[in-house]
């Protein structure tokens, strides 16, 4: 059965924009298929000129020259320093230093081996999920995981479990470019609703996540950093 238009067609703007969301869903599919390399991402961020701003931040670098790749277990010593380095940025105001001093680049490899075996046992059963890193001049700057989540409605939610970026690369476009391939998985997996958590008082990373469409929805419990636990809020995203 056709569809009509009605009133007005849309313009050429309205156009192009419907094209890159077709364009960006179906080679995101394909790439969670494992059929596609990661470089239409650099194409949709440069499209977009989308950029990771912060008031008060400078902006240091470019979208184009970030890398953005799917990790392997090869990457996850990686993980592990730049989880270690971002946590102790974000935190340093909102966890005792005690409970810092426990987290390390080894401590948070260990988590990471953990979460990706996982991961990849989920997988095995049909939840998808993505695993990205951020590299400038071959070197790890950031890295992102989200995954699909079991409802017992029969609906289809997704978790943004991390989005860390190095602090030196905060303004750099990272963010935003590891935030659009997210956002890309979650069409591709035709996610109704996804989630995330963050820190109460982590401003920066609220601020961030409010630019990019998701709604703070109140506190969420608590969550482990170094054996502290630390009040966090849950955000969400309405995706479709």
């Amino acid at each position: 059965m056709s569809r009509k238009c009605v009133g007005r067609p849309p313009g050429p703007r309205r156009r192009v924009a419907r094209l890159l969301r077709f364009r960006r869903g179906w080679r995101a599919h394909r790439l969670l298929a494992g059929c596609a390399p990661l470089g239409f991402l650099r194409d949709a961020a440069a499209a977009s000129r989308v950029e990771d701003r912060t008031p008060g931040f400078e902006q240091t670098g470019t979208v184009s020259d970030v890398q953005v790749r799917a990790w392997t277990e090869a990457d996850l010593p990686a993980i592990g320093r730049l989880h270690a380095t971002s946590r102790h940025h974000a935190y340093a105001d909102l966890v005792t230093p005690e409970a810092l001093a426990q987290v390390s680049p080894a401590s948070q490899e260990v988590v990471w081996r953990s979460r990706w075996a996982e991961m990849r046992a989920a997988a095995a059963h049909g939840r998808a999920f993505v695993a990205l890193l951020a590299e400038r001049d071959g070197e790890p700057v950031g890295f992102a995981v989200a995954f699909v989540l079991p409802h017992p409605d029969g609906g289809s939610q997704a978790e943004l479990s991390a989005l860390h970026v190095l602090p030196d690369h905060h303004g750099s476009g990272v963010a935003q470019r590891l935030m659009t391939a997210v956002a890309s998985g979650l069409e591709a997996w035709r996610v109704d609703v996804a989630h995330l958590l963050v820190l109460d008082g982590n401003e920066r990373a609220q601020a961030f996540y409010r630019r990019t469409g998701w709604v703070l929805r109140g506190a969420a419990g608590t969550h482990d950093v170094g054996g502290a636990q630390v009040p966090v809020l849950r955000y969400e995203l309405r995706v479709r």
